[in-house]
C-alpha cells in the first residue's frame, strides 16, 4: 500500500511508523489498514483502534477514544484530534514496549465494546 504521508516524515520517524504499524497488525489478526489523507487508520470491525500520523520529526499515535490509557514513559494528551488521546514520538523517545502496552489497552477496550454490542 502506498502511504504518501510518509513523504513528509523523516527517515527515523518513517522507520518508527513501520515498526508500530507492524506491532499493531500483529497484535490482533482482525485489525486491518485504512489509508487516509494524512494518517493511517488501523481498524477492527469498522472501529478505529489506532491512528498513525507521521509528519516531519514527529509521529503522533492516536488511540481509541473510549479507553483509559496510562504510561510511565509517555505523556498522554487526552484531548487530541477529534477528542482522541495521543502520544508524540520524536527521534529520541521511541519505546516500542511502552507503545505495545498502549496498543494492548486500546485493543482490550475495542474487544470489550465489540463483545457488549453482541449482547
Amino acid at each position: 500500500m502506498k502511504e504518501p504521508y510518509l513523504d513528509d516524515a523523516s527517515a527515523t520517524i518513517g522507520s518508527y511508523y513501520k515498526r508500530v504499524k507492524k506491532v499493531v497488525l500483529q497484535s490482533d489478526t482482525d485489525i486491518y489498514e485504512q489509508a487516509n489523507k494524512t494518517m493511517l487508520s488501523l481498524k477492527k470491525k469498522n472501529r478505529g483502534v489506532v491512528w498513525l500520523e507521521p509528519k516531519g520529526n514527529i509521529l503522533k499515535i492516536y488511540f481509541y477514544k473510549k479507553g483509559s490509557y496510562a504510561s510511565q514513559y509517555y505523556d498522554i494528551n487526552p484531548d487530541g484530534w477529534g477528542g482522541y488521546p495521543f502520544i508524540k514520538i520524536r527521534d529520541n523517545n521511541f519505546d516500542l514496549l511502552e507503545i505495545e502496552k498502549l496498543v494492548d489497552q486500546a485493543i482490550k477496550t475495542i474487544n470489550n465494546e465489540i463483545s457488549q454490542s453482541k449482547i
